[in-house]
């Protein structure tokens, strides 16, 4: 989802209902630890990551420039 949208910042709804399905569309807990080993993969200081950008309280955007 982030490559096909590259720059758009996408809802956590967005993504556990495309991702998990419907059933799953408030379980943002879930989310984030799904996010956080792909974030420490793409990055040597994942508190500052380059590429997976959290924008909080909405979702998370895949940096392209």
């Amino acid at each position: 989802m982030l490559v096909q949208h590259g720059g758009l910042v996408l809802t956590q709804r967005q993504f556990l209902k495309e991702v998990w399905g419907p059933g799953h569309a408030g379980e943002n807990h879930d989310l984030r630890i799904f996010v956080h080993p792909l974030r420490e993969k793409r990055k040597a200081n994942p508190s500052r990551p380059k590429h997976l950008i959290t924008e909080a309280g909405v979702g998370y955007r895949l940096r392209v420039d």
